[in-house]
């Protein structure tokens, strides 16, 4: 811990060569650091939000009963809506 508050500049470094670190706390695993693009964000977002995966779940639950709107027919009912 001590060695990630002096040294972050050059272990996000090290990241950037596409190499992990590995976080030890007492001797201990703890984290890793790894490298994260713009692009793969929306997918830990995805992989590892409680919330997001709930919510996937949930619409895919949805699909599988037949509960769902094909997406002409969702988009025709909310220019309805806000023409109201």
């Amino acid at each position: 811990m001590k060695e990630l508050k002096e040294k972050t500049s050059s272990i996000l470094a090290l990241t950037n060569r596409g190499e992990d670190v590995i976080v030890t706390y007492r001797g201990k695993p703890r984290a890793v650091i790894h490298r994260l693009t713009e692009e793969d964000m929306e997918d830990y977002i995805i992989d590892n939000s409680p919330k997001v995966r709930k919510l996937l779940d949930e619409a895919e639950k949805d699909y599988r009963k037949g509960n769902f709107k094909n997406l002409d027919d969702y988009i025709a009912e909310r220019k309805k809506e806000v023409g109201k």
